[in-house]
């Protein structure tokens, strides 16, 4: 270690002028503060000594971070990376899974058109069949009726040409 700039003459002197100490109280109290001094205090050397010790342990701690950080951030982008994956096949299963629900949604709703078809064809066929029935029974209820009214005309006149000859003739 080297001296400190520590003036002990000055010191002593002060001592004795300014605090009244004795000579030998002044010089004894002055060597133990400058012992003290001198061992308590590092060199110049050893002070930059320290400080690079400290540069170096904080480039050491730099470079142990960025190797921490870049391991990071690498188990990071694998976990997005595998993230991603999973959602990708997630939504390429629900996307399946909703094709085919579509397709069996749509061939449901074929089959069912179809039997409404077929019933509404059904109730057609059984409509018309009901209509020529209706047809027929007024066809033969249109004949029935003129040979009625052809009767009552036939029976009027009858009545009408007795009840003329009944009648008393007006000559």
């Amino acid at each position: 270690m080297s001296l400190a700039a520590f003036d002990t003459l000055k010191f002593a002197r002060t001592l004795r002028d300014s605090a009244h100490f004795s000579a030998e109280q002044a010089e004894g109290l002055t060597a133990a503060i400058a012992e003290a001094v001198q061992e308590g205090l590092p060199a110049k050397a050893e002070v930059q000594a320290g400080f690079v010790s400290v540069r170096t342990e904080i480039g050491t701690l730099r470079t142990e971070m960025k190797t921490e950080f870049a391991a990071v951030r690498s188990e990071m982008a694998a976990e997005f990376a595998a993230v991603r994956s999973e959602m990708a096949a997630e939504f390429v299963a629900v996307r399946s899974e909703m094709a085919a629900e579509f397709v069996a949604v749509r061939s449901e709703m074929k089959t069912e058109f179809a039997a409404v078809r077929s019933e509404m064809a059904g109730f057609q066929n059984e409509n018309r069949a009901e209509f020529r029935a209706i047809r027929a029974e007024m066809k033969i209820l249109e004949q029935s009726m003129t040979i009625k009214l052809g009767a009552m005309l036939l029976a009027m006149t009858g009545i009408v040409v007795a009840a003329i000859r009944y009648l008393p003739s007006a000559h």
